[in-house]
């Protein structure tokens, strides 16, 4: 890939992931301008822990990238795709008609019922990154996103704004589904794999749990040394930090399929170096975009998201999510090099944050926020560290 290709690859899928995501960040302001602080924290923490179960999706999305979009049986793959979206969807419908009662209050029993298909939606993910069908990509995670904000507006408790994410889970497997194309993907089904399928299950297990680990462990940390109420006042100051976290994903995104490509037998690593240097470059626009939501994030909290905050706290919880990129790009590139030790240091570091946080005695938002800041830069530096220079083989 050329590097004014992986640019303008980048640029797109950047583009379409910040309409996506500010679409997530609204579904999150309605969430917390409907609820008050101690339901919108029992939402926020269903949320986070079913994220390390949709590390699933990342489990399979990463597997089909690591098998260069390799199917085997895709006909019953997609079978299975239309009637899980079709049930997923139809069971969203009976949140929003209110006779939704059989597990209403078991807000991690309504998440569970999307889980079939937020699986198979990792098939059509994978298939498309692994293509470099970036738009396709970008459109699925979009339309996913464009059903669960509207569902949020017929949403007024927190098992209906659950219910909220089945109906954006549905709807971006329909259109993965609709939109992937199914001559490549049978056309890939009869090539041969060129590494074992259990190595890349493991490695896309484990790159699938620190992608889902990386962004939720702080927020694990304030539930489990804060009060409640704390709780709820970290996920309304997320709304900034998740904002700046869109652009190394969508440079990752870009990368991991062409990391997969250079570090096969026989690959061509001579855009290693560019694709390194966008990926730095990214990582600096999301310091900048920090630096710009710690000076005007006051105003607009307190304008148009209800609530009221200060310069310093924004700006401290960016800087310790940004960093986490370091840690992220690490692994990624141990899964593409079938570095097991070195992906396996990336992930069980963050129990460096779980200990530290408790040995600190920390009683404050704010104290948390600094220990998080420090400590995630020093991981995410240390993560940098890790992947270092490739060794190239002529």
């Amino acid at each position: 890939m050329q590097h004014r290709q992986l640019v303008r690859n980048s640029a797109l899928l950047f583009g379409m992931n910040l309409v996506t995501g500010f679409l997530h960040y609204l579904f999150q302001v309605l969430a917390a301008r409907r609820l008050d602080a101690v339901a919108y924290g029992r939402v926020l923490v269903a949320m986070n822990a079913f994220s390390l179960v949709l590390g699933l999706l990342g489990v399979i999305q990463f597997f089909v990238v690591l098998r260069q979009g390799r199917l085997r049986r895709p006909g019953f793959i997609r079978g299975c795709s239309w009637f899980f979206s079709l049930f997923t969807l139809g069971w969203a419908l009976v949140y929003f008609a209110g006779t939704g009662t059989l597990l209403a209050g078991r807000l991690f029993s309504i998440l569970c019922l999307s889980l079939p298909a937020v699986a198979l939606l990792g098939v059509w993910l994978g298939v498309a990154q692994a293509s470099h069908a970036f738009f396709t990509l970008g459109l699925i995670s979009f339309l996913g996103g464009l059903f669960k904000f509207s569902g949020a507006f017929w949403s007024h408790s927190p098992e209906q704004l659950l219910a909220a994410l089945l109906l954006g889970s549905g709807a971006a497997l329909l259109a993965g589904l609709l939109l992937t194309g199914r001559g490549a993907t049978v056309a890939a089904a009869r090539e041969r794999s060129v590494t074992p399928v259990g190595t890349d299950l493991f490695f896309s297990g484990l790159t699938a749990f620190g992608f889902a680990l990386y962004p939720a462990f702080d927020l694990l940390n304030v539930r489990l040394i804060l009060a409640p109420e704390l709780v709820g006042r970290y996920g309304q100051l997320q709304l900034f930090s998740k904002v700046v976290y869109f652009v190394p994903i969508a440079l990752l995104q870009v990368t991991f399929p062409l990391y997969v490509n250079m570090f096969a037998p026989g690959g061509d690593r001579s855009a290693y170096g560019r694709a390194r240097r966008l990926e730095a470059g990214g990582l600096g626009l999301s310091y900048l975009a920090a630096f710009f939501f710690s000076i005007a994030g006051p105003w607009v909290s307190a304008r148009f998201l209800g609530f009221s905050t200060s310069h310093l706290d924004i700006f401290l919880v960016c800087v310790s999510m940004v960093p986490l990129y370091g840690l992220m790009s690490a692994l990624q590139l141990a899964a593409s090099r079938k570095q097991a030790g070195v992906a396996v240091v990336a992930v069980m570091v963050v129990g460096l944050s779980f200990l530290g946080a408790r040995s600190c005695g920390l009683e404050t938002l704010r104290g948390y926020l600094w220990f998080s800041a420090v400590v995630n830069t020093v991981l995410g530096a240390g993560g940098q560290w890790l992947v270092g220079q490739p060794r190239v083989h002529k």
